[in-house]
Parts: structure tokens; C-alpha cells; sequence
């Protein structure tokens, strides 16, 4: 990938935030101080395209799209970091390396609940392999992120920079 390319997706996960210290908010309902109000996931870029997964049949959130991630486990997890890394894994098969790491973005929603993304780059899209929480994986384009049931919590991100169509899908 370009350096300029590789540039344009820290800036765009910067811009989520207004700027790279500040915060983006919005609403989910987790109890702030509770382990379970953090959580990290990976935006993994190959090519111009973001790897989302599909949840499935018996997710809140049946057949949405999003990005590897989910809670802080303290007994599994040291940093947020170590928790994207490891939802990565457990939900992608994939083993992310610091020498494809390319930036971190927080997000601070309202309730307090904290979520860093970490964006990591390939040069070819390594395989997938889903477990039983998602059905489907693909690896999408800029523009397709504007035809795919994303979740609310990833579109926001996309909306406030008004890189994707406000639809209320979940």
C-alpha cells in the first residue's frame, strides 16, 4: 500500500475524533469503573479495503457488519491493546504483529464505556477464519462501507465525517 494511502487511514481514524487527543461520544449502556466498560478492536486495512465480519442469527445485532474486537477480560487482558489483539484472533484466526501496526484511535462514549481501535496494515489479506459469532467475512472498499448494514457504532464513526449515509440499521 502507499505511504500516502497508509497516511489517509490514520487520518481518517484521527479525524474520528475530531482530532487524535479528543474524544468521539456517543451512546451504548455500560456502567463506567466495570471491566466490562472497555474494549479494543482492530481495523485491519490490505489494499485500499477494511476486513468487517458478519455477525450471525444469534448476535443482538443479526447480520451486521463490524470489525474484530470486544471486551476487556483482566483475566485474559493486560492492556486494551491485548484485547484487540486477542477478539482478533478468537474471532478472525488472525494474528495481528506490532510490525503491521500503524496508530491507535479512543473512542469515549457517553456511559463512560472506552474503545481503542488499532489499526493494523498487510500487504496481502491474510486468511480468515470466522468462529461460531460471525458468518461471513469480506474485505471492503471505501465505497462499500456505504451499501452494508454496518453496526451504529461503526457507521457513526464513518458519519461524522461524512464519509457514509446516516441509515438507521440497528
Amino acid at each position: 500500500m502507499k505511504k500516502s494511502h497508509a497516511n489517509s487511514i490514520l487520518q481518517i481514524l484521527e479525524a474520528v475524533n475530531g482530532k487524535s487527543n479528543k474524544f468521539l461520544t456517543y451512546g451504548r449502556h455500560h456502567p463506567p469503573g466495570n471491566t466490562t466498560s472497555r474494549g479494543g478492536g482492530t481495523f485491519l486495512f490490505c489494499k485500499e479495503r477494511a476486513l468487517l465480519l458478519q455477525t450471525g442469527p444469534y448476535c443482538p445485532h443479526q447480520f451486521m457488519y463490524e470489525m474484530p474486537g470486544g471486551h476487556f477480560d483482566e483475566k485474559k487482558d493486560l492492556t486494551l491493546h491485548d484485547t484487540a489483539r486477542r477478539e482478533t484472533k478468537e474471532e478472525a484466526g488472525i494474528v495481528v504483529d506490532l510490525g503491521h501496526y500503524k496508530g491507535k484511535t479512543r473512542i469515549l462514549e457517553k456511559s463512560g464505556y472506552q474503545y481503542n481501535i488499532y489499526s493494523y496494515e498487510f500487504d496481502e489479506e491474510p486468511e480468515v477464519f470466522l468462529n461460531q459469532e460471525h458468518v461471513k467475512h469480506l474485505w471492503a472498499s471505501w465505497v462499500d462501507l456505504h451499501l452494508l448494514p454496518l453496526r451504529n457504532h461503526i457507521r457513526k464513526m464513518y458519519v461524522k465525517n461524512g464519509l457514509t449515509p446516516q441509515l438507521d440499521n440497528e
